[in-house]
């Protein structure tokens, strides 16, 4: 199994110029990593990007899950919409 175009195409918006070590070390854990992640869940759902980076960094304030959140957010910054992202974000943070 390979990794799906759109998998690709989605992984690649989120986060360019990916460097991941477990490609090398596991690349059939990424691969079935990648299309689940990025292609068959995005395909459930009609969230638009920001909507669902909003949901996930929610989640992952609420989970306290710090070293996920700075690379979800990360993503998120590469995004459009960068600063209104982060101020609805600290107006969430401030409730």
């Amino acid at each position: 199994m390979a990794i799906s175009e759109t998998a690709q195409k989605n992984h690649e918006e989120l986060f360019p110029n990916p460097k991941s070590t477990l490609k090398v070390t596991d690349p059939e854990l990424i691969e079935v990593f990648d299309n689940f992640a990025f292609d068959e869940v995005l395909s459930y759902g009609n969230l638009d990007t920001k909507t669902r980076l909003m949901v996930i960094l929610a989640s992952l304030i609420a989970q306290q899950a710090l070293s996920e959140y700075k690379v979800m957010l990360g993503g998120a910054l590469i995004q459009d919409g960068k600063i209104a992202l982060l101020k609805r974000l600290r107006e969430f943070q401030k409730r």
